[in-house]
């Protein structure tokens, strides 16, 4: 398979079948696509649920979501009834054609419907079966639901973010959810690579409690797992740091690093806090860090008198430290960065007709999330993908007309306002007219 371009692309003939919904498993099939995989997302009647999850009118076999085109672009959809004996027949088929199957239901679910890891290797001893669950394989979590902010809850992020005293705080982004679709596409290209010379498929797994404990490898967490100390919330930005973190400025918001004991009076200078400066109750990074929350209010007050842009060049200027803009979204597309290095991306979409997304994080060959297909509409490639499994023309009207399979089921007009809206601004950002 090929690019835009025209160039092969490193996943070129690898097939997916993926069985996830939501989120985390569906962007782990969609980081395989990107690169030149052939992604069949097998859809039940219903759809992915996460169809339906932005516009309260809607239902899962609408499009035009975002929420769910971010996670689905490069791949074709096929609904199937597997709880039907012709549908199921239809998914054995699909083992049987693939390369790597992807599913992030709960422990003994799959086994449940007759699609488990050991019955799969018997349809297909080559088969990459990939897994993707809340907590893991076994344990007394292994069959509970799973979500990212359980955990990020039971990883400990949540208790090390905030200050002490005041209320919590999870992720402003789903960080878990889309940290374990990297992890598990590592784990399968590894398991295709470990392919080739065993001529064998296997068993990969991840998790998303696993996941978020692998995100906190260099954190206060390792600290404390080598008998630093258990640090329950860091303030603004990591415990062991001051002024590490957040501060406002006249603008908007910025973030400064750590300084060193030789640089917190260059610091202050430039802040044009000379009251504070040798002072022997700060001068130390431990002595900051300990009274980090009566010096909050006094460096917050300094950072409120310049710009974001004034305060980069002002510590730029030092060569010793840095005070960088965060970044709001709409000031992130537009930023020469961000443009340099192709992370914002447009997708065909069957109801708007284009989308935006931010593409995959990984450059192979130059090629990074090239696009051939927007995200499906429910069932649009069910025809399709049925011919390519052997069946007749004949045979699919026969599972059409059963409901053992479904075609493009578009629902039409619900919530036509948001939509054209939405396509509006999505327009207008590509510099349409």
């Amino acid at each position: 398979m090929t690019g835009g371009d025209g160039v092969t692309l490193p996943l070129a003939g690898v097939r997916v079948i993926d069985l996830s919904t939501a989120l985390a498993g569906p962007l782990t099939s969609q980081l395989l696509g990107d690169l030149g995989a052939d992604v069949v997302k097998v859809e039940a009647p219903g759809g992915d649920g996460y169809r339906g999850r932005l516009y309260v009118e809607t239902d899962a076999t609408e499009g035009a979501n975002p929420r769910f085109d971010c996670a689905n672009r490069n791949k074709r959809s096929l609904v199937v009834d597997a709880k039907s004996a012709d549908g199921f027949e239809v998914v054995e088929r699909l083992i049987r054609w693939t390369d790597v199957l992807v599913e992030n239901m709960r422990p003994g679910v799959p086994e449940r419907l007759g699609f488990g890891v050991d019955r799969c290797h018997e349809l297909n001893p080559r088969l990459i079966f990939a897994s993707l669950t809340g907590w893991g394989e076994t344990g007394p979590w292994a069959r509970r639901s799973g979500a990212d902010i359980w955990a990020q809850a039971l990883g400990g992020t949540v208790a090390v973010q905030g200050s002490p005293g005041e209320p919590p705080l999870l992720g402003g982004t789903a960080f878990v959810d889309h940290g374990a679709p990297l992890a598990l596409a590592f784990g399968i290209t590894v398991a295709l690579l470990q392919r080739e010379r065993t001529g064998r498929g296997c068993e990969v797994n991840t998790s998303l409690l696993e996941t978020a404990l692998y995100m906190q490898s260099s954190s206060s967490f390792t600290d404390y797992l080598n008998g630093g100390e258990l640090v329950v919330k860091g303030g603004r930005g990591w415990s062991a740091g001051f002024p590490m973190g957040a501060y406002p400025a006249a603008d908007g918001d910025l973030v400064t690093m750590m300084v060193s004991d030789e640089q917190w009076d260059t610091f202050l200078r430039v802040l044009g806090l000379e009251a504070l400066r040798g002072l022997e109750a700060y001068d130390t990074q431990e002595k900051r860090v300990a009274a980090r929350h009566e010096l909050y209010p006094l460096l917050d007050e300094a950072f409120r008198k310049r710009t974001r842009a004034e305060w980069a060049e002002a510590f730029a200027a030092t060569g010793l430290i840095r005070a960088d803009p965060a970044l709001r979204y709409d000031e992130v597309v537009t930023h020469p960065q961000v443009e340099a290095t192709g992370s914002v991306i447009t997708t065909p979409h069957p109801v708007l007709g284009l989308s935006m997304a931010v593409a995959g994080p990984v450059v192979v060959d130059g090629v990074r999330s090239d696009v051939r297909l927007g995200p499906p509409s429910l069932g649009q490639h069910t025809r399709d993908v049925l011919a390519e499994l052997g069946y007749t023309p004949s045979d699919i009207d026969g599972l059409l007309a059963s409901g053992a399979a479904r075609e493009d089921q578009m629902a039409g007009p619900a919530d036509r306002a948001a939509r054209e809206a939405y396509a509006l601004r999505l327009a207008g950002a590509d510099g349409d007219d």
